[in-house]
C-alpha cells in the first residue's frame, strides 16, 4: 500500500485566522478592533504560539499561549472552515516551517525524524531505506 506524507504550510496570516477560529470555539471572542500579533517558537515539547492583541495604539490587551496539541487543534478547524480536505486517518502533527507551521498528515508511514542535509530538510522513511539497502549490491 503507497505511503502518503502531505504538507499543510501556514503562513501567519492563516495562524492567526487559524488561532482566532480557535479561541471563537472555545467561547473566547477576540474583539474585532484588537490588532493581533502572532509569535511561534520551538522548544523540546514542540512548536508553541503567543497571539497578543492590543489596542489600535499598540497598547496590550490581552495574550493567549497555545502548545503543540492547541496548534494541532486550531490549524485543522483552519482546514475543516476552509474546505481544505485532510484524511481522517492520517497522523498529524505541526512543526515549525521557515516563519511559519507546517501540518504534516502522514498515512501507512511513520516517516522518521527531519534530517538536516545541506540547506534541505529531509524525511526518511524507515521500511523504504532498508528496503533499498538491501537491492542495492554490497559495498566492497
Amino acid at each position: 500500500m503507497p505511503k502518503e506524507v502531505h504538507y499543510y504550510l501556514f503562513s501567519r496570516d492563516e495562524l492567526h485566522v487559524a488561532l482566532t477560529l480557535y479561541q471563537h470555539a472555545r467561547g473566547e471572542k477576540i474583539p474585532p478592533d484588537a490588532v493581533p500579533g502572532v509569535r511561534l517558537s520551538g522548544g523540546p515539547g514542540g512548536p508553541s504560539a503567543t497571539l497578543a492583541l492590543a489596542d489600535g495604539d499598540g497598547a496590550p490587551r490581552q495574550v493567549f499561549d497555545y502548545d503543540q496539541d492547541q496548534l494541532l487543534g486550531a490549524v485543522v478547524l483552519f482546514c475543516k472552515a476552509q474546505r481544505i480536505p485532510l484524511a481522517v486517518r492520517a497522523n498529524k502533527r505541526v512543526e515549525l516551517a521557515g516563519d511559519g507551521l507546517a501540518l504534516v498528515a502522514t498515512l501507512n508511514a511513520e516517516p522518521g525524524g527531519p534530517e538536516r542535509q545541506g540547506g534541505a530538510i529531509r524525511y526518511t522513511d524507515q521500511d523504504l531505506e532498508a528496503a533499498r539497502r538491501k537491492a542495492l549490491p554490497p559495498e566492497e
